[in-house]
This record gives C-alpha cells, structure tokens and sequence, in this order.
C-alpha cells in the first residue's frame, strides 16, 4: 500500500469537501464573516435570501445550521460537514469494491469528470 499517496489523498479530499460545504453554506448567506459580524438572521416559512427562493423545509435546515453553528462556532460545524460527507464517500467505495452494494453499477464515478455509472445506466438499474 502507498501510504504517503493515500494521506495525499484524504488531505486534498478533506480540503475540497471543506471548501464545498462552507460554499454551499456561503448559497444560504452563512459565511464565517457574517457569523463572526453576527449578521446573519433566521429565515421562516418561504424566504427570499440574496436572491434565492428558500421552501420552509430549506429555511428551517438553515436555521438548525445556524443553531449548530451558534452552539458549536462556524469553523467546527463546517470541519465536521466535511467530515462526515468524506467518511460517506469512503464507505461507499468500499461497498463498492467488495460488492455489498444491492446493485452491479458502480456509485461514484472511475475518473474525475466522468458521471457516474449508476447515473449513465439509471434507466438499465434495478435497486
């Protein structure tokens, strides 16, 4: 086993989920700036935010992040996001690899850029 290539790996992985889900936090107006500004407000029901039309659904997830965040700080609560959706990732490719997937078509795409097969094979697949 590589191991060097493989700490590479999940560092640069880490990093780039990190950056996602702070920029998918960023859609709902929930930056680090605001949060420390203590700029940033709850929504309810259907809200308008920046621009985006959020559902009630949408506006009370962001309000239990903003509550997280509140409980916990931004930084944490974005580490632990990441985290979790990279842990979600890695077991995935391992049901993948030893074939404990209820299907034969691969989840996560072979190269980058690539969709998926499960995805490209949608019509074809019985779950």
């Amino acid at each position: 086993m590589n191991k060097p290539a493989l700490k590479n790996f999940a560092i640069s992985a880490r990093l780039e989920l990190l950056a996602r889900v702070r920029d998918r936090a960023a859609f709902y107006g929930i930056t680090e700036e605001k949060y420390r500004e203590k700029a940033i407000a709850p929504t309810e029901g259907f809200q308008r935010l920046d621009g985006v039309m959020l559902s009630s659904r949408e506006a009370q997830q962001r309000n239990d992040l903003l509550a997280r965040i509140r409980g916990k700080g931004y930084e944490q609560v974005m580490e632990e996001a990441a985290y979790t959706w990279f842990n979600r990732f890695i077991a995935l490719r391992y049901m993948e690899e030893h074939r404990l997937l209820p299907m034969d078509a691969r989840v996560l795409p072979e190269q980058p850029g690539l969709l998926p097969q499960l995805v490209r094979e949608a019509q074809r697949v019985e779950l």
